[in-house]
């Protein structure tokens, strides 16, 4: 089931910083039993394109997430304890990232971040 509505920024500062029209998406997700929500300024594709579209990305990026941060499984199940986490482990990435980059070293990432850790 899918639902879209046409949003309107009203505060002050976020109506000032953008001003244009929004659509928002409410898409059920049956597989997992979830609705997810997603906000887009692109009123040319289907709301359903446009929900998987953006279901797609987030699977990507939890793929990203999982191969890239090394996170093996949340310690906590609120939304405050998995953001916490995955800002951690983001924290602790890019510095890595950019040193590895700055030496130009002849190994993988995840080699360089093995001799690092």
């Amino acid at each position: 089931m899918i639902r879209y509505y046409w949003v309107n920024i009203n505060s002050a500062k976020a109506g000032k910083d953008y001003s244009q029209h929004l659509r928002r998406i409410k898409f059920y997700d049956a597989e997992h039993k979830k609705y997810l929500v997603f906000l887009t300024h692109n009123f040319d594709l289907s709301a359903l394109t446009i929900a998987q579209l953006c279901r797609w990305h987030v699977e990507l990026f939890l793929k990203w997430i999982k191969q890239r941060l090394r996170i093996k499984e949340f310690y906590g199940i609120t939304e405050n304890a998995v953001k916490t986490q995955i800002w951690i482990a983001i924290s602790v990435y890019v510095p890595v990232a950019i040193v590895k980059n700055a030496s130009k070293p002849m190994l993988h990432f995840t080699q360089f971040y093995r001799i690092l850790a």
